[in-house]
């Protein structure tokens, strides 16, 4: 970037990222829009990549009754049902509290089973839905037992860097 040198900081970033930064929508070359606009593209792609909100569905392929039948128990879930689930409970978590009011989260949302994957829940649309992590670690905890599942969080290999479970 040595020949960046004495460039404001809307040539700078219009010579870096020129792609990115569509100047004729931005003339002005406001910063905070433009930061606005790069936050609201990076949300979209995570919904495209965790829900599948916004791609095209697949057309799906029959299978054979032999394959379906013969297949292994998956956690994995479709694209189709992801986006489905998001759509159906609002992109939001459906938790409800004891006086009935619903958590506002939208942020570290997780597919959870109604019928816990562990004890022969499927992965369908009517055994899915929207949880935040804290909900869906309590109804882990409230449905396996807390002692069980502080067991199984210790027992987890651990990724380089990330701090030991809580005791």
């Amino acid at each position: 970037m040595a020949g960046l040198r004495g460039r404001g900081l809307r040539e700078t970033v219009g010579v870096v990222a020129p792609g990115f930064v569509a100047w004729r929508d931005q003339p002005a070359g406001d910063l905070l829009s433009l930061m606005k606009r790069g936050l609201v593209a990076y949300r979209r792609e995570l919904q495209k990549e965790r829900f599948g909100v916004g791609r095209k569905p697949r057309r799906v392929r029959s299978k054979s009754v032999e394959y379906t039948e013969s297949a292994r128990r998956s956690r994995h879930v479709p694209a189709a049902v992801a986006r489905a689930v998001y759509l159906r409970d609002c992109g939001g978590c459906t938790f409800y509290s004891e006086d009935g009011r619903r958590c506002g989260a939208r942020r570290f949302l997780e597919l959870d089973h109604v019928t816990p994957w562990a004890v022969g829940g499927e992965t369908k649309l009517e055994n899915l839905r929207l949880r935040c992590r804290a909900h869906n670690q309590c109804s882990a905890r409230s449905y396996f037992g807390a002692d069980f599942i502080q067991a199984r969080l210790a027992a987890r290999p651990r990724r380089a860097g990330s701090p030991p479970a809580p005791e």
